[in-house]
């Protein structure tokens, strides 16, 4: 019986069938592995910024056996002058006297005065060290954080002051949007809240009450390449928990799309 095998064209067929499955495959498999890598970093970016309500509502003292002072909340520092990771955020604390006999004047009035005297430091085991790093958080998968505006994309730089009003316990959130800031040099050792803000009635030195658009680039690029698939996680100007912080991928995204 005459046997008939594969011909060239069929063979070859073949072998290009299959090429274009399992490239299909793969191409599927990757962009499936970008989607989720891309919703991660954004959404792990948005619980950053939730945790940070978290342990601000959550009344601390500073330290093992030390009543007498109290966590007032965080300074959150974006592109931080004098650190070589500049897509690193560093997460100090506010610390003050535990005192709630005080006015109930505006947050960071109360802080910086009289009788609270608060000072942005860490904690290094159980005793308190001004200037220093309480923790720091570096975006997932390489994504950037990065401005609303222009190409190439620039970083955001710049600082939220997340605290608690001594008396009311109401939380209120201070940003500065224009440049980074050296917590080194603007406080260093013994300096205060005040040093830092360089107060005069209503200059708080760039820090104000303001709605913010952190643009999560996940790719890690500046959009120079024209590409723009930015997540805009918003922190509202009356943000005062977690539910202040808010993410949109939609028409309501500021981050250019």
């Amino acid at each position: 019986m005459f046997r008939r095998g594969f011909t060239i064209i069929e063979v070859s067929l073949f072998l290009a069938i299959t090429a274009l499955i399992f490239l299909g495959v793969t191409i599927g498999v990757q962009s499936s592995i970008f989607n989720q890598r891309y919703n991660d970093s954004v959404q792990s970016f948005a619980d950053f910024l939730r945790n940070i309500y978290s342990e601000v509502m959550n009344v601390q003292s500073a330290g093992k056996g030390n009543s007498e002072t109290a966590i007032y909340g965080k300074l959150v520092t974006f592109g931080e002058e004098g650190i070589a990771n500049s897509d690193e955020i560093f997460v100090y604390d506010v610390i003050g006297k535990a005192d709630t006999d005080v006015s109930n004047g505006r947050a960071l009035d109360v802080l910086r005065m009289g009788r609270i005297g608060a000072n942005v430091v860490m904690k290094d085991g159980d005793s308190v060290v001004a200037a220093g790093i309480v923790e720091s958080y570096r975006p997932k998968w390489g994504a950037l954080i990065q401005t609303t505006a222009g190409r190439p994309f620039e970083l955001f730089k710049g600082a939220l002051l997340v605290i608690r009003h001594p008396k009311s316990g109401t939380v209120y959130t201070y940003a500065k949007t224009d440049k980074a800031i050296n917590v080194n040099s603007a406080l260093g050792a013994g300096k205060s809240v005040k040093d830092m803000l360089e107060l005069g009635r209503s200059n708080y030195n760039g820090f104000s009450l303001q709605t913010v658009d952190f643009c999560v680039q996940p790719d890690g690029t500046d959009g120079t390449d024209g590409s723009d698939n930015r997540a805009d996680v918003r922190l509202r100007l009356d943000a005062k928990n977690s539910a202040g912080v808010e993410v949109f991928f939609d028409e309501n995204n500021n981050c250019g799309k």
